[in-house]
């Protein structure tokens, strides 16, 4: 059983954005989660939790915590959650198909602990993502770019914008073995269709489309988990 002590409760709430909290000796977390209304308010609830655990209280706390909820969300696939630990921070984003979470999503969140800057943009689109707030939809896609961009500065180790990097990148790809075809559809679909895509709905207010976000992600975990493959060898 989790309780959360009067201090870690006003901390929770503080991070709600509540200021006016009822004292009680100690709260059950399980409550708290009761009161969520919606998946994405679920989600937030889940955040906020972690968070407290992470400046008020036992770093094993975290730990002890984090383990229980992955077990649960592991036999209630049909929630719609997934949890993943990198370092300290605890990231909540949406499943999605098992197979993409593990090896798209998963695996790079856990690459990406050695780029903290390109970590926290990436998890920020899919903290937004998981709000399903549609007005927020911009500045989800936008971070995804901008998490390709950061760490495509790091591996390349130059500081140029994303449209610049067509030809140091190719260069690289080829240095690291991979395949022309591959090299090219990679290229291809970064500086074409990924970049115009860009360019439609961030820089220009397009509409979004859930199905075309969802796929964005993925496509940008992929982008990115090549290149950290090869990059780490």
């Amino acid at each position: 059983m989790f309780l959360f002590s009067d201090t870690q409760l006003d901390t929770f709430h503080f991070l709600m954005g509540r200021s006016v909290v009822p004292k009680r000796r100690h709260t059950k977390l399980s409550k708290i989660l009761d009161t969520a209304k919606t998946l994405p308010d679920y989600a937030t609830k889940l955040q906020a939790i972690f968070e407290t655990c992470k400046r008020v209280g036992h770093p094993d706390d975290t730990d002890r915590l984090y383990k229980v909820i992955e077990i649960c969300l592991s036999y209630t696939p049909q929630v719609g959650i997934a949890i993943k630990k990198v370092d300290s921070e605890v990231i909540i984003y949406p499943s999605g198909a098992e197979l993409l979470d593990s090896n798209v999503v998963n695996s790079t969140l856990s690459w990406l602990s050695d780029y903290p800057d390109v970590l926290k943009s990436f998890s920020t689109a899919l903290e937004l993502y998981m709000e399903g707030d549609e007005s927020r939809q911009r500045n989800l896609l936008d971070n995804l770019r901008l998490s390709i961009e950061q760490l495509l500065k790091e591996v390349l180790g130059n500081n140029k914008s994303l449209e610049n990097q067509q030809r140091e990148l190719g260069i690289w790809l080829k240095a690291k073995g991979v395949h022309q075809q591959v090299t090219n559809l990679y290229s291809q679909l970064l500086f074409g269709p990924f970049r115009i895509y860009q360019n439609e709905t961030v820089k220009h207010a397009g509409e979004y489309r859930e199905q075309d976000v969802e796929f964005m992600i993925y496509l940008s975990g992929t982008f990115m988990r090549l290149l950290l493959q090869l990059q780490r060898g």
